[in-house]
């Protein structure tokens, strides 16, 4: 699972993109974005 937290980090950044726009363009929050990228919780 660490690769899934990973590759959506490395993703967002290849596009530029804050963890507040990510979170917006899937219509949920920044916490919930962070705690994708940092194994907290899984998508």
């Amino acid at each position: 699972m660490i690769q899934i937290s990973k590759t959506i980090k490395q993703e967002r950044l290849r596009r530029g993109m804050t963890q507040e726009a990510l979170a917006e363009y899937l219509n949920t929050t920044k916490t919930t974005i962070s705690k994708w990228e940092n194994t907290t919780l899984y998508p």
